[in-house]
């Protein structure tokens, strides 16, 4: 998996850690095309999902 397929997200968990904001409709929906796109490339949930929970404690 690139980075590519994780654009903006770390910006959008920080944020949403420290202050405890939702996502809005736009950041949604560019997660979800994201999430199509990687798809679409063969690319499972498992890795990126892998990959947020071991940065979560740096955030």
């Amino acid at each position: 998996m690139t980075d590519e397929y994780l654009v903006g997200d770390e910006q959008f968990l920080t944020e949403a850690a420290s202050t405890g904001r939702r996502p809005t409709r736009d950041e949604r929906d560019s997660r979800r095309a994201l999430g199509e796109r990687a798809a679409d490339a063969g690319h499972g949930l498992r890795l990126p999902v892998s990959e947020h929970l071991a940065a979560a404690p740096a955030i």
